[in-house]
């Protein structure tokens, strides 16, 4: 799967604006204290259901955007920085959609 195909799955589920190019550019320049914060308060509403973030990610969309605001993240870069997250430290492999 292509970084480009990454980027546009992560913006058509949130529905960001961003460019591939600035999702990437974000995903890739994510501040790693910022990213460890964010994450880890996007796996503690994750632990709550049993089923991947993807399909989980509609029924959590108003707290994720809320994360999302609150670390200044667009949400596309949250989205696929959460999924690089979980495979990072839960051995999940990223499932975009």
């Amino acid at each position: 799967m292509s970084l480009e195909h990454y980027a546009n799955a992560a913006r058509g589920c949130t529905g960001s604006r961003l460019s591939n190019e600035e999702v990437l550019l974000g995903v890739l320049q994510i501040d790693p204290d910022i990213r460890f914060k964010a994450c880890s308060e996007l796996d503690q509403i994750m632990e709550a259901f049993f089923v991947p973030f993807p399909i989980a990610f509609h029924l959590i969309r108003y707290r994720f955007d809320t994360i999302s605001a609150k670390y200044q993240i667009d949400p596309a870069i949250l989205y696929w920085t959460y999924l690089r997250w979980t495979e990072e430290n839960k051995g999940v492999p990223s499932q975009l959609i």
